[in-house]
């Protein structure tokens, strides 16, 4: 899963609409996410750094909406937030939003996607494309280094599921990477390692034009309409981001709105949940 947030009961009143409710420490920096409400709606947020965030009584209209409510329910959310906000005069200025850096799932892309397509298909896919590629160019080889590290440093710390890599013997070394990489796959690690092989097993369906990636068609338009600049931050691999968003069922390439990528090796050693921002 790609950085799904761990967030806590949501206390917005009108769920699936951003409004800021945190600063962020770097200047001029906007995050969006969606999160699960008590009710197991979804919100999403913006945290705003550009001026000092304050928490409003009406929350701003959210240009990427919830995939979760239904349309009639959805309407009448609208129809209350619309008549909240006609008096309402006290609202952040949008127009201060320098930048913006979006999650991937349940914010540009529905969970379901990366959940019962991206996922599958890489659990399905990595015994052979271990096989396929195994020791064939440097780029495999480096990923089977990467995954010796992390299987190695698993059994040093006792990670359940984690299985010995023999040092020789190709069929077994494939086999043995396999299984681990299927473990960390159920436990949803979102280690580097697991992240760059699926990165490259996804890369093989998309370029085959097995897989196609969805975009709500609010994120894509938002993605279009707004001046200030947006990012993407998301466990998975800066590989997979370009993926997804390069490759859209039904809005194209994306990537030319989007001015840069970040995963669990840019900016910091590791991933870091939305607990500690």
């Amino acid at each position: 899963m790609m950085m799904t947030s761990q967030l806590g009961a949501c206390a917005c009143p009108f769920p699936g609409h951003i409004y800021p409710i945190q600063s962020n420490p770097i200047d001029g920096i906007h995050s969006v996410r969606r999160h699960r409400d008590s009710t197991g709606m979804q919100a999403t947020s913006i945290f705003s750094s550009s001026k000092p965030a304050r928490r409003h009584r009406h929350p701003v209209p959210n240009p990427v909406s919830s995939p979760f409510r239904s349309r009639k329910k959805e309407h009448g959310l609208r129809l209350r937030l619309r008549a909240a906000m006609a008096s309402e005069s006290d609202l952040p200025d949008l127009s201060a939003i320098q930048r913006v850096v979006l999650d991937i799932e349940g914010t540009t892309t529905p969970i379901s996607f990366v959940a019962e397509v991206l996922f599958p298909y890489a659990r399905d896919n990595v015994r052979r494309h271990l096989a396929d590629t195994y020791g064939r160019s440097e780029e495999a080889r480096a990923d089977v280094a990467l995954l010796r590290a992390q299987v190695e440093l698993d059994l040093a710390q006792g990670v359940a599921g984690a299985v010995p890599v023999p040092p020789e013997g190709e069929a077994a070394i494939v086999e043995a990477l396999a299984a681990n990489v299927e473990a960390m796959i159920r436990a949803d690690r979102k280690v580097t390692a697991l992240k760059q092989l699926q990165g490259r097993i996804w890369r093989r369906g998309f370029d085959s034009g097995v897989l196609r990636s969805e975009v709500f068609d609010d994120a894509a338009e938002a993605l279009r309409r707004w001046r200030a600049k947006a990012y993407i931050y998301s466990s998975g691999s800066r590989e997979a981001q370009r993926l997804i968003f390069g490759n859209t069922a039904t809005h194209g390439d994306l990537r030319h709105h989007l001015c840069g990528f970040f995963d669990t090796t840019v900016g910091y050693l590791s991933y870091i949940p939305i607990q500690s921002y």
